[in-house]
């Protein structure tokens, strides 16, 4: 018997550092949902750094999906802040639902620099440094040898929540959205996770334990960090699908809790600055007063 080929039919498709690998992990634990590896990166194609090459690599990552599994899902950060991502995916399944997990983009411009900087694809530790940076590497100066797409570093554009929401909103239906915000997450986890099995029509397993993954660390030795970067790079040249889990040790061993001083002052404000009009947006888009993300 031939057995049916199951497309996800959910995809966390965002944003980074707003709570999406603490998500990812409670639901791919449920019995009732299937999720293979994050970061699949496939309906992304205007953006660099994916995992697989082809729709039959990907649609083979959920192979292994039963008749249990009410829910299949990819968890793809990137695809709200990429262009093609949503739309490829409605033309791939119609019935596609997508879930947002966002927060203050100030908070998350400083989150994803830290990020990038530990995976060695950002090589400027002082985050203002970088934000500084961001319009020579619109001309491609100064980008790590590693770094997977020079967008990335955007830090201003990855973060406008309130365009990229308004894009999706623009394109899938509403009713096939659920946006959800890292605050809330923070202070009642399970009623957050239960809102997100109701809109995937999956039951209730129970959880009480709600373990956060991906808190913000660095790495002890950059050098190190870009040796690990670029051997991750040449396993998927080869096309490496599995190993023994040595990079994975190697990043252990390199990487200690982050605990991240406050922004200066002049800093948030022109950060609040910056964003201030997109946060109104996001907040008419959602019907969700925001104001408190500005204050300094």
């Amino acid at each position: 018997m031939i057995k049916r080929m199951r497309k996800p039919s959910f995809f966390l498709i965002g944003a980074p550092k707003c709570g999406t690998t603490s998500l990812y992990n409670w639901l791919s634990a449920h019995p009732n949902i299937f999720m293979p590896q994050k970061e699949i990166h496939w309906f992304n194609q205007d953006h660099g750094g994916g995992c697989v090459n082809s729709l039959q690599e990907y649609e083979k990552l959920f192979g292994k999906a039963t008749r249990q599994h009410i829910a299949v899902g990819d968890a793809s950060v990137w695809y709200l802040y990429s262009h093609a991502a949503v739309k490829n995916i409605i033309l791939y399944n119609t019935d596609a639902k997508f879930i947002v997990l966002i927060r203050n983009p100030v908070d998350m411009a400083v989150s994803l620099h830290g990020q990038l900087y530990y995976m060695a694809q950002e090589n400027i530790r002082d985050f203002e440094s970088a934000w500084r940076m961001q319009d020579e590497r619109v001309k491609f100066a100064n980008i790590p040898s590693v770094c997977e797409d020079p967008a990335f570093l955007q830090y201003g554009k990855a973060c406008l929540l309130g365009a990229q929401i308004a894009r999706l909103y623009s394109t899938a239906d509403k009713e096939r959205v659920l946006v959800l915000l890292l605050d809330d997450f923070k202070k009642d986890p399970r009623t957050e996770y239960l809102k997100v099995l109701q809109f995937i029509s999956v039951p209730d397993d129970g959880r009480i334990d709600f373990r956060i993954y991906n808190e913000a660390k660095i790495m002890r030795s950059f050098i190190f960090s870009l040796y690990i970067a670029k051997i991750a790079q040449l396993k998927q040249f080869l096309r490496i699908k599995s190993g023994i889990g040595v990079l994975r040790i190697l990043e252990g061993i390199n990487r200690r809790k982050l605990i991240r001083n406050p922004l200066e002052p002049e800093l948030r404000k022109e950060l609040n600055g910056y964003f201030k009009s997109d946060i109104s947006k996001l907040s008419s888009l959602i019907n969700r007063d925001l104001s408190c993300w500005l204050r300094e």
